[in-house]
This record gives C-alpha cells, structure tokens and sequence, in this order.
C-alpha cells in the first residue's frame, strides 16, 4: 500500500486548528466559572464565621426600587361621579301644561371617561323609567371637534348637551364634591328644580281622591294594584314587606280566649270554648277547641288550621283579613260562619294592645267548662256481696277488670298483728243475750272476722258468725279504721249491732303505745284536770263517800260512779286506760291519793281546805 503524504502547509493549518479550539473551549469553563461566582448567593451566618458575614454585609450594596405607577382603569376603577339634573320637555296636546320637567342622573365613570343618564322611576308616568332601564347606555359621549366630554364639562349650574338634548346640573353627592375639591375643579352653586305644572295638577288630583275614598296605594288599591301587576311591577314591591314583619314579630303571638256565642246551653247542653292564636309574624290565625275530658265529642285538633282569616268570607274579589286591631273583649270574630265571642287574653297579648293600639284590658267575660247543664253523674253500683268490693268496682271503673292493688308496705309492717275485741249482741231477744262473740281486726288489710265460741247448752252451735272482710261504717260510709274499734263502742255488722265489752292485752298495749284517741293517757287526764280543779275541795269527800270499806282505793265500777258524780262521761276504752295506769299491781283498784296526785297535783294537799 501507498502512504498517505501531506503538504506540510496543510499539516500546519491542523495544528492551529487543534489548539484553537482547546483554547475556546478553556476560554468557555473560565467564563461559566466566573459566572457562577457571580449568580452565588451569600452564605448563611449559621455555616459561615461572623467575620466573614460582616464583610459580605458591608460589600453589598442595593438599589432602591423605583416607584411603581398605576395605569388608570386601576387607579379609578369604580369610581364614579354623580350629578342631579333635568331637562325640559315639550308638551303640544295638553290644556294643564306646555312643558314637563323630568329629572335625571349623570353618572361618570373616571377609569375610562364614559357617561351613563338614568332617569329615576316616577308613578303613573307611563314611561319606562328606573330599574336597568337606562336613558342614555354607558359609552363615551363626543362634544364635536374629535373631542369627548370629560370631568371639566361637568359643574354646577351648567349646560351640557347630548345629542341634540340639553341637560341642566343642578346638584351633586358628596364624594363628587369632594373629588371635584382635590383635583382643582370648580364645583359651581347647586340650584332648586325648576317649577313643574304636572307635579302641582298631580297632587291636587290625589288630594281629592284621599278625601273622597280615602288613601290608596298599590298595597290596598284593586285597580292599582292590577295595572302595576300587568305592568310586570315586582311581587315583592306590591306586597307587604314580610321579611321585616317576620324579623321582628318571629315566635311572637297573641293569645284570646274565646268562646261559641251562637250555641245555647238550654239546647245543646253545652257551650264550646276556643283558644285563638294570632301569629304576629305573618298575621295568620289558628283556632284550637278546648275539649274537655268525657265530652263525648270528636277529638279534633282544631277548628281552624293556622291561615289568614277573611273578615267576609263570602266578598269575592279581593278579600280583606282580620289584623291585630281588630281584636278586643267583648267582640266577636267571623270564623267562616262560626261568630265567637272574645273572653280574655294572656298577660303578653294584653301588653301588646296596650303598647301598639292604647286598648287597656277590660274586665274578662266569665269563661267555665261546666256552662250549661251538667253532665249527670254515674253511680256506683250496689255491692252484691260476692267477692270483696275493690275486686267487684274493677268491672265498673275498667272495660277490662283489673285486680286491686295491696299496699304491701302496710302488709309488711302490720303482718300477724290483730286486735281482738270480746263482744256481744244488742238485741232485743232474751236468747241472744249471753251469746259472747270474738271480733278480730287484721291490720295488715284491715279486714274484720267475728268468731262465736261454742257454749253448752246455749242453743248455738257457734264457729264462725262472719268471714274475713272489709265493713262498711254505716255513720261514715267508709270501711271501719283502727281507732274506730275501742271497749265500749258499738259496731254493726250484717246489720246486727254489737258492743266491744273487753280487749286482751296486746290489744290495749298497741293502743296505748300507738296513742289511739280513746286509750291516750296524757289527753284523758288533760281532760280530767279542768273539772277536779274547779271543784277539788268536793273530791276527798265524794271519793270517801264512794269507798264505803274504806280500803282507800277505788275499782272500776266505784271509780266511775266519782266520775259520773263530776259529770265525766269517759268511755269504757278510756276507763280502762286510767286504771291500766294508776294501778301497776293490777289488783283492780285505784289508790285516789295517787291518782288526785297526778291530775291535780301536789298544791292539793297544802290548800287550807283540805
């Protein structure tokens, strides 16, 4: 093969391009380096020395920025200036006026000096006024000459001209003075409007038709109210403000108590009584039937559901409803043909007409439930003797019986416990006369059972006279209580009278300690103490006159023969009791030293009489 040989000329014009293009790119790394160094931030004074954080501190050096200048649309955006003015216009077939003034609003917009005219909505103009209607759109209005109206055409008491129509300003509001002030503008007078004949003819006209038929408004007017509905006019313009009325009047409401004036108690037996309420927030009325308990009528929630209620229900055409000045005692309300008479009202309902219509209440009409003939009452039935009377009542006072209910309390406390009583008839046959009977009273359930005990020879054959029951007190008509069972009383049962003759033991100790009328020490003595005292220098010698064995002491047949001569009369309960404690040997016979002792007192025996 051939060896390639070059031209040293072309061999040097390789070595220069070799090394300049390691030059270039030497010359590149050095220049981005340098760069670096120049885009690298300082460092943090946690990662560097403070001495070096002082340096860098007073090496660098920044530019104050310069003041940044709004562009117009956002220096004045929604700022607007507002002038008051009117113009004049023609009137050609009209006997009243030749000319008419209406008035109108120039608004200028200063982020881009355009002009909108809007002429305010009048009443029964028959011009499409106010609202988004405008008399003249936003955009910016040319003079002439290639030049546009801007702020310095605009001031008090001036001319200008749009379109061939002049407009006179005659005032401003307060920010456009204040603007106008600033920026050196002159303001100018503000003026009056001008006399207008329309507006003279117009009132007199309303002034006539207020005397002849009274106010009207677009609220209470039919014909008014029709034009401005077919004209399109909002709903809640024509309206009553109701949003204001709710707010303030929310869950407030009028109470009156009312009662049916057409129905006769003779006739019907009875009188119906209402509640009504009239709700302030939206003036509607509920009227709700008090019902009273076994009346027998339908148990309706209410007569009239909560509405507005007509004054007349049968006006056709637009109707007119009963407000909160037409209430007042004494009155009546049409209820769609029901007339209820108003009775009285609630401590609010009274304040409220007092405040905001002067009606101070009168007196309220007498209001019951019981008017007219009263309902008759049921009777219980009679007691057929089956079965205790609690269970027969349950089939009377229940459509399904129910079993009476113990009070277990009582049962718990007073079980096992009796009181026993030894009795005999009163009756006038001689065969019943020594015929002796056991009664036994059981406290746990107040029953009464009567044993006779067998006698021989007597003719009876004895056992039980009466089961266990509950007895009538023929003198009360209530079934006989503990204190009512005593020595000496007399109880019926089964239409036979018995009398209490003795009590055993326990008998007299749960008297005496549950302080029963008859068997209560310290009211039997009070009662003694009186009558001694009045007569103590008798009392030695009748209890001597009594002791006719002279044993100083007295039984019980003797010591109510004394009481008998001081005009006591003591049951046979309330002897014994005495006894019971002034004789604690139980021999029979009371010492009446002690017993003078105990009821009239030491002071006896130190008397000069005695």
């Amino acid at each position: 093969t051939s060896s390639l040989t070059l031209h040293p000329s072309t061999h040097v014009f390789f070595s220069l391009t070799f090394h300049l293009s390691c030059a270039l790119r030497s010359y590149s790394f050095i220049l981005f380096f340098f760069f670096l160094m120049i885009r690298r931030p300082p460092r943090s004074p946690l990662s560097s020395s403070s001495a070096a954080s002082d340096v860098y501190k007073r090496q660098r050096h920044v530019a104050p920025p310069a003041q940044a200048i709004l562009p117009t649309y956002v220096a004045l955006d929604r700022m607007v200036l507002r002038f008051f003015g009117y113009f004049k216009e023609a009137v050609h077939e009209s006997r009243l006026e030749n000319f008419r003034v209406r008035k109108v609003t120039l608004l200028y917009y200063l982020e881009d000096n355009t002009i909108q005219v809007n002429e305010p909505e009048q009443r029964n103009s028959g011009i499409m006024q106010g609202g988004k209607l405008a008399f003249l759109r936003r955009h910016a209005i040319p003079k002439g000459g290639g030049e546009f109206f801007s702020v310095a055409d605009f001031s008090l008491g001036s001319d200008v001209t749009f379109y061939g129509r002049t407009f006179r300003v005659v005032d401003c509001d307060e920010f456009t003075a204040t603007f106008l002030q600033q920026n050196g503008f002159e303001i100018g007078t503000p003026e009056e409007y001008p006399y207008n004949p329309f507006d003279v003819h117009y009132t007199a006209t309303k002034e006539r038709e207020k005397m002849t038929r009274g106010a009207s408004s677009v609220k209470t007017d039919e014909l008014i109210h029709w034009t401005e509905a077919m004209l399109g006019r909002p709903t809640n313009l024509i309206q009553e403000d109701k949003l204001s009325q709710f707010l303030e009047y929310d869950r407030k409401v009028l109470r009156w108590f009312a009662r049916d004036e057409e129905l006769n108690p003779k006739l019907y037996g009875m009188v119906l009584h209402y509640t009504i309420h009239y709700y302030l927030s939206d003036d509607t009325i509920e009227v709700v039937e008090k019902r009273a308990p076994n009346s027998g009528r339908d148990p309706w929630s209410r007569l009239l559901a909560r509405q507005k209620l007509p004054i007349d229900y049968t006006k056709p055409g637009r109707r007119e409803f009963y407000s909160a000045a037409d209430f007042k005692i004494g009155d009546c309300i049409n209820v769609y043909g029901r007339r209820l008479l108003l009775c009285d009202c609630d401590e609010f309902t009274t304040a409220f007409m007092e405040f905001n219509f002067g009606l101070k209440k009168t007196d309220p009409i007498r209001i019951e439930m019981n008017d007219g003939v009263d309902p008759p009452k049921s009777q219980l039935p009679h007691y057929s003797g089956f079965g205790s009377e609690e269970d027969s009542l349950g089939s009377f006072y229940h459509l399904v019986p129910k079993k009476p209910k113990e009070n277990w309390a009582k049962f718990l406390q007073n079980d096992k416990k009796n009181l026993r009583f030894l009795a005999m008839l009163e009756t006038g046959h001689p065969e019943d006369g020594n015929r002796l009977f056991i009664v036994t009273y059981e406290l746990s359930n107040d029953a009464i059972n009567v044993y006779e005990p067998p006698q021989r020879n007597s003719g009876n054959m004895g056992g039980k006279w009466m089961e266990r029951t509950h007895v009538k007190n023929p003198a009360t008509g209530e079934n006989y209580r503990p204190h009512e069972l005593y020595v000496g009383a007399t109880m019926e049962f089964r239409k036979h009278k018995f009398k209490l003759l003795e009590a055993d033991e326990f008998t007299l100790r749960y008297m005496e300690r549950n302080k029963y009328p008859n068997s209560d020490l310290t009211l039997i003595i009070s009662k003694l103490k009186d009558k001694f005292r009045q007569q103590s220098g008798m009392i030695r010698k009748t209890f001597k006159a009594i002791d006719k064995d002279n044993s100083a002491g007295l039984d019980a047949k003797e010591f109510r023969a004394v009481l008998e001569r001081f005009n006591f009369d003591l049951t046979d309960q309330e002897v014994i009791s005495v006894m019971r404690t002034f004789d604690p040997d139980a021999d029979g016979t009371v010492r009446y030293d002690e017993f003078v002792d105990a009821v009239i007192g030491p002071d006896y025996y130190h008397t000069p009489a005695n």
